[in-house]
């Protein structure tokens, strides 16, 4: 009989383990053993048999960002899948589970097969499969609120996401002199997670991924909705198994980042393994590694930038940053992340400005007015063009006071516009809507800047993201995100004329379009980045 039972043990744990890769098994079964080791080691093996467990040997092994309800869902969750090998639960009765949380965690027992069973089930099975298996770890049944659950899981997911190392202090060496010279004029600026709007909070991803499923594209939001539901999340006890299984299959983002935790903490070596091979041969290899980690975004990108780590931006924390990369295209998240210009740093120059982004690749734009940040990001290069051009790939975002994301509603081709030094076409750098009425509009010269949206803008469904439509240019910052893939060779270099003069098919439509002759184009070969101040 307990050969039989033996054997049917491990056929189970072979089929779950079919399901992981090479890698994978490889690291669950380093974790199980060394709690066994514990367990050994403290002399309490014998009472409790062959691969299994305390509890407690698991608490003691489990890293101490896990916070603390999240610990003990988990374990929960380890226990139930262990007393259930053959068919895990689906869900429990609140009276069994409330007798559950009022047992001592070092009373838990757990078998490698109930372990690796969890870890499958947070992983790797369908989403419904996650959703039950998450409801167990979150103990929304009777003693917790979504709120709280989903505030854990960011902490937790974020930081385990953030934290990879790698992180390039080059640059300017002015950074922390010319942030110490504006900090009369901004504030006591440190970074990341030091200024009054971007403080080190995760409160606008935690609400931006409660709300999730409320959010539809293209629409003005519904607050009363949102309010309603928000309360709704603060109440313990709140959310049925089939309530919460319903907001989490309608919510990709939350997915992500539970896998992201649980893969970090499971199913991955510590990242500095990968960032400092044992041998030069496993460099490479490691290399590899880490760049299917960065495509299953698993972990951040690398990150270039003046500001001492891990501050890395002034106007975005590390949730606000893994909620856009979380949006940008695949060959957007392999690369290393360049900060290309800061205010703060580089000035409000528009010379400056225009040499960061000029064809340089895929960017993001972020901007700061008042206590809204907000931007957009460009998938093209940004060239000077005498009209709009770009993908359906870029999108507008909202940063401050909500965390949202503005995808392109494929109404319009509207995505970029960039122009300097014109007489008869609009000047400045534009995303979305229409040149006079602009989704967003920074103008020539890093002043001012227009957001204007009714309700919504054609091109991203975005409304207005500064909060009034004319607002001013507080700080604003330039990253690169992907180079550019055009040759170098066929780039403008040296003296350039007009966009105008680029253009002479476009030239002749808009003087047919106004009955005006382009006299300029007779007089002038201006450089393309005027002189600061040309433009005031």
């Amino acid at each position: 009989m307990g050969n039989e039972s033996s054997k049917a043990a491990v056929e189970r744990t072979n089929e779950i383990l079919a399901d992981f890769t090479a890698d994978e098994r490889a690291m669950l079964d380093q974790i199980f053993n060394e709690w066994l080791s514990e367990e050994m080691n403290d002399q309490r093996q014998g009472a409790k048999g062959k691969d299994i467990v305390s509890g407690g040997s698991v608490k003691s092994h489990l890293p101490c960002i896990l916070p603390s309800s999240l610990l003990r869902g988990l374990i929960l969750l380890f226990h139930l899948s262990t007393l259930h090998s053959s068919s895990p639960p689906l869900s429990i009765p609140s009276s069994k589970l409330e007798k559950l949380l009022l047992t001592p965690i070092s009373e838990y027992t757990i078998s490698r097969v109930g372990f690796y069973s969890s870890i499958r089930k947070l992983t790797k099975q369908s989403i419904v499969d996650q959703a039950e298996a998450t409801y167990i770890v979150s103990q929304l049944e009777c003693a917790r609120n979504l709120g709280d659950f989903v505030a854990d899981v960011v902490k937790l997911g974020v930081e385990l996401w953030f934290d990879r190392g790698g992180h390039k202090e080059s640059g300017k060496k002015v950074a922390d002199d010319k942030r110490n010279e504006t900090k009369n004029h901004h504030g006591n600026k440190k970074g990341c997670g030091s200024s009054e709007v971007t403080g080190d909070r995760n409160e606008a991803l935690v609400e931006y991924l409660l709300v999730q499923s409320l959010l539809k594209q293209g629409e003005v939001e519904d607050e009363n909705a949102q309010s309603n539901f928000l309360k709704e999340c603060s109440y313990d006890g709140y959310f049925s198994l089939d309530k919460y299984t319903e907001w989490y299959s309608n919510n990709l983002p939350f997915q992500k980042l539970t896998i992201i935790a649980m893969a970090r903490l499971f199913l991955m070596p510590p990242i500095e393994k990968l960032l400092l091979p044992d041998s030069q041969a496993s460099v490479s290899s490691s290399s590899l590694q880490l760049v299917r980690l960065q495509q299953s975004m698993l972990i951040r990108p690398r990150i270039s930038s003046p500001f001492p780590y891990p501050a890395f931006s002034n106007l975005l924390t590390p949730s606000d940053y893994f909620c856009v990369c979380q949006h940008l295209p695949p060959d957007c998240v392999t690369t290393p992340h360049q900060l290309l210009f800061s205010s703060i740093i580089d000035g409000k120059s528009w010379t400056s400005f225009l040499s960061s982004i000029l064809y340089v690749g895929s960017t993001l734009l972020i901007l700061k007015s008042s206590k809204y940040i907000f931007g957009g990001f460009a998938y093209s290069d940004w060239e000077l063009a005498p009209k709009f051009y770009g993908s359906n790939e870029a999108f507008l975002f909202s940063i401050r006071p909500k965390l949202r994301i503005y995808k392109s509603s494929r109404y319009n081709d509207h995505y970029q516009y960039l122009n300097s030094g014109t007489e008869t076409l609009r000047n400045g750098l534009g995303m979305g809507g229409q040149l006079e009425y602009p989704a967003l509009w920074i103008e020539e010269g890093l002043i001012r800047g227009e957001s204007r949206a009714g309700p919504v803008s054609t091109t991203y469904g975005s409304v207005c993201l500064s909060g009034e439509e004319f607002f001013e240019i507080e700080e604003i910052e330039v990253w690169l995100v992907k180079p550019t893939t055009r040759d170098p060779d066929s780039l403008p270099h040296g003296p350039k004329h007009s966009v105008l003069d680029r253009h002479p098919a476009e030239l002749e439509l808009l003087e047919m379009a106004t009955s005006r002759k382009m006299y300029s184009k007779d007089v002038r070969e201006p450089d393309v980045l005027p002189a600061d101040g040309d433009n005031e």
